[in-house]
């Protein structure tokens, strides 16, 4: 069409979690709770007469329940009758972004208070931290050292990556695995022998997360609910759109992920 009526997009921050291989869960209702076995039996030698002794399997759950992310914002009326663009859909698409871009976040950061969801960084019992050379650098031995922490707890396994920040891919670019060679540690998508993206959800606090990301698991409730309200700032000339949704993040196993301390 004519030049000039496109709506032009806010760059945002790069979404990765999913197509890591984290699991959506949609449509739930009511409490979501995952069995999961969190003890197994035990084995032993005996001699020819000694009498064995028993031991059970332990179930434990992992509970899903939601929490509420919601966005709002406003356009005037003039601008829907000066503009070709279908302002209304744009503004809901554009709410339906920050709220995907917000539980990619909360997936990796999630607090666990004050409503949010309780993401990686926070979640207790996760691997051991490797302590990498900076914020923005990483090397191949502490690559390694990702990998071999998640191993340590069995849990090397599914979908195995790694998110940093952009700073961590872009010295990983330049960085040679071994000083005799010129193969750089990040080479296309992948960080050492694993696949890798980056984002600028991460940036110090970690800029590193390793792990089996299918064993991240995403729950949204039902479909989101959108509000259109031409009423409430009608004396501005404005219409309401609000956006509601109930998601929840769970870890499957905690020593399924492994993140980058200074």
């Amino acid at each position: 069409g004519p030049q000039g009526q496109s709506m032009i997009d806010l760059y945002r921050n790069k979404m990765h979690v999913v197509a890591m291989g984290a699991r959506v869960l949609s449509g739930l209702q009511g409490t979501l709770a995952i069995p999961r076995q969190t003890g197994g039996a035990t084995v032993a030698w005996l001699a020819e007469d000694a009498t064995i002794t028993a031991s059970n399997q332990t179930v434990g759950q992992l509970t899903l329940t939601p929490h509420r992310l919601a966005a709002a914002t406003a356009f005037s009326t003039q601008l829907l009758s000066q503009s070709s663009t279908d302002i209304e859909n744009f503004v809901r698409g554009d709410l339906m972004t920050v709220l995907a871009v917000e539980k990619d976040r909360a997936c990796l950061l999630g607090s666990g208070s004050s409503g949010e969801p309780l993401g990686i960084y926070n979640t207790p019992n996760i691997a051991a931290t490797v302590d990498i050379t900076a914020t923005a650098s990483i090397t191949y031995a502490e690559a390694v050292q990702f990998e071999t922490n998640v191993a340590a707890g069995n849990a090397d396994l599914g979908s195995l990556g790694y998110i940093t920040s952009v700073h961590i891919r872009g010295t990983a670019r330049i960085t040679p695995k071994f000083s005799s060679t010129a193969t750089p540690l990040w080479d296309g998508d992948m960080l050492g022998s694993y696949p890798a993206r980056a984002t600028n959800q991460l940036t110090a606090t970690p800029s590193v997360i390793f792990g089996n990301w299918s064993d991240l698991i995403i729950g949204d409730w039902v479909s989101p609910e959108i509000i259109v309200d031409p009423y409430s700032l009608s004396m501005a000339n404005q219409v309401r759109i609000v956006v509601h949704q109930l998601t929840d993040v769970g870890i499957r196993h905690p020593k399924s992920f492994c993140f980058g301390v200074v």
